[in-house]
């Protein structure tokens, strides 16, 4: 574009430049299929993976995730808001307890003292947080299992997502220490 008086003149460019613009963004594409391959030929690698998503559909999709991918008998660790503070059923799947009990999965939970007595179900161990920590008021919740740890953020429903041995190895050590002392 050049101005000539009041009018702006336009001028086409050189086919080159076209070629130039293309060439910056392959080899922009190319450089992040790269790093998608390093990342596939090494689903351990020391960089974390973050996922981030919102809504309830992406927080049931979260939950069942730890479903699908643990085995019959394994564990998962998980911090939820008690059952005063809200109704979590309405984040998980139909068929969510279904599939966890024919797995027979273990779960250790810690939630606030709501004053009530939790019922205890197979696989289901429970301590409360003392209502003089207010940990859950937020409404946010995290689950840790296989590699991975989830945050959820029950009141604005989103979901965090973070894939990394040694760091959900961490957040279990954490959990396993706090559930023994309460």
């Amino acid at each position: 574009m050049s101005p000539k008086g009041k009018r702006k003149l336009y001028v086409a460019e050189s086919p080159d430049k076209l070629i130039e613009l293309f060439k910056n963004i392959e080899t922009d594409f190319l450089s992040k299929i790269e790093d998608l391959h390093t990342l596939y030929a090494n689903p351990h690698s020391p960089k974390p993976a973050l996922t981030y998503a919102e809504g309830d559909e992406a927080v049931r999709d979260s939950t069942m995730d730890v479903i699908k991918n643990l085995g019959k008998g394994e564990i998962y660790y998980r911090y939820s808001p008690g059952s005063e503070k809200f109704d979590r059923s309405r984040f998980l799947a139909k068929k969510y307890k279904e599939m966890r009990d024919q797995k027979q999965l273990e779960r250790f939970v810690i939630v606030n003292d709501d004053g009530k007595k939790h019922s205890i179900k197979l696989g289901k161990y429970v301590k409360s947080i003392p209502r003089s920590f207010d940990l859950f008021n937020d409404r946010i919740g995290l689950v840790i299992y296989k590699d991975k740890v989830l945050i959820i953020d029950y009141e604005n429903p989103s979901v965090i997502t973070i894939s990394h041995a040694k760091f959900a190895q961490f957040q279990k050590k954490l959990f396993r220490l706090l559930f023994s002392k309460l």
